[in-house]
């Protein structure tokens, strides 16, 4: 019987040893977001727009508004990004809001850094919601992602915006649920060695 007890506790040491292995093993870190600025130009655009940022997003809301007689088109105002890519990871730019007016709005997000490449969207009038990009960066490290957003509205045309930059690896971080589920499983363990050991003490 003192064998069995023994065994009975070297068990259950060895459940929460390897619980805290487990735990300490798991990633707990992915690509984030560090700075975010946006400038806008009031050389074209009439604009009231606010920047914000997380570790997961970037925000740019707000209105742009052509003010002027004749149709506007250019640089609504460009943008300075600050990622620490850890890995490889999903970037995404997602834009939505309501646009004024029965003119279809038409418009680019143009990276200049580390890479260039335009992407360009069109929007129609009325509420919408549509993807700009999906793409994704290798493990670059800490760098600084440069852009601009442009648009073509129609004379007295207004957007109102979020356009939301949204970095993520969800393949590196932990599920909070995965983690919960096994220190249940091995609470239960344990509470079933030790009621074993106490039917038989």
């Amino acid at each position: 019987m003192y064998t069995y007890v023994n065994i009975m506790k070297t068990s259950k040491k060895f459940c929460l040893f390897l619980a805290s292995a487990l735990l300490v093993a798991a990633p707990s870190f992915a690509s984030s977001i560090t700075s975010f600025t946006f400038t806008p130009d009031p050389s074209i655009f009439t604009s009231v727009l606010v920047d914000s940022f997380s570790a997961s997003e970037a925000d740019i809301s707000g209105t742009v508004t052509c003010a002027a007689t004749a149709a506007c088109s250019g640089e609504v105002g460009s943008f300075n990004l600050g990622v620490d890519l850890t890995s490889s990871t999903p970037i995404a730019a997602e834009i939505s809001g309501i646009l004024s007016g029965t003119t279809t709005a038409v418009g680019s997000l143009e990276l200049t850094s580390p890479t260039s490449k335009i992407y360009a969207f069109s929007l129609g009038a009325g509420s919408f919601d549509s993807v700009i990009l999906s793409t994704s960066f290798p493990a670059f490290g800490a760098i600084n992602v440069k852009g601009t957003l442009d648009l073509a509205l129609a004379a007295g045309q207004s957007i109102d915006l979020p356009l939301a930059i949204k970095v993520g690896n969800v393949s590196s971080v932990p599920e909070p649920s995965g983690q919960v589920l096994l220190i249940v499983g091995l609470l239960g363990l344990a509470g079933i060695v030790r009621y074993r050991r106490s039917r038989i003490v």
